[in-house]
């Protein structure tokens, strides 16, 4: 059985801005467990890497490991996270063919002012499923009732659901709402920006969860 190579970019939001996470900490566990993956630097599987490791000045990290099911945790800073779950193919088996896997896309969500952009949250070449937003932390503020979720220029985001409704959430830790739709098609455009707008006012904190699910297309 061959080894796969596996490539990670990460990125963290500063004022609006999409910057490599540089430095930042990337393990690799198998999925549902707490055991960390093998990691190996070479396609033969002999030489082993720290797991976790440490992104490059770009906010990059490669590594070979065994086909499986893994989930990636990148600590982008002490308060924010980002964790997803992938399906590792079979080097032998697909022998340079396309790949379709179901993927998560998460992010945590710092809520202050009257709205925040997730920069490339919906990812191109992909076919989505459905959005959920959970409160994390209470959204403080005067006169703040909910949270609004979508894409702008689309109202409250009919790339989430057919009707053109996004996700509204209240304020409180614990609600969620999902958006599931029949599926979304996101082309090679590029990634689509969401904005979270403050309803009833301005925030002054609170964090919001945002998970992506979706179909992703890898060309032979």
């Amino acid at each position: 059985m061959s080894y796969y190579p596996y490539h990670v970019a990460v990125a963290r939001n500063v004022a609006q801005a999409l910057v490599p996470a540089a430095g930042c900490s990337i393990e690799v566990f198998t999925s549902g467990t707490a055991d960390h993956k093998d990691l190996f630097q070479d396609v033969a599987g002999q030489i082993a890497l720290a797991n976790p490791l440490t992104a490059d000045v770009d906010g990059e990290v490669d590594f070979f490991l065994l086909p499986g099911r893994i989930r990636v945790v990148a600590q982008i800073d002490p308060a924010h996270e980002e964790v997803w779950e992938d399906v590792v193919p079979d080097a032998d088996a697909i022998a340079g063919g396309a790949i379709l896997g179901f993927k998560t896309n998460e992010v945590v969500v710092p809520i202050t002012g009257a709205s925040v952009t997730v920069p490339g949250f919906l990812l191109q070449d992909t076919q989505g499923y459905a959005v959920i937003a959970r409160v994390l932390a209470t959204v403080t503020g005067t006169g703040v009732t909910a949270l609004n979720v979508g894409v702008a220029g689309t109202g409250m985001g009919n790339a989430f659901t057919k009707n053109g409704m996004g996700i509204t959430v209240g304020t409180t830790t614990g609600p969620k709402d999902i958006a599931i739709n029949s599926p979304f098609q996101l082309s090679a455009s590029g990634d689509v920006d969401v904005v979270v707008s403050v309803v009833g006012g301005t925030a002054t904190g609170g964090t919001l969860k945002l998970t992506y699910f979706y179909l992703d297309f890898v060309t032979p």
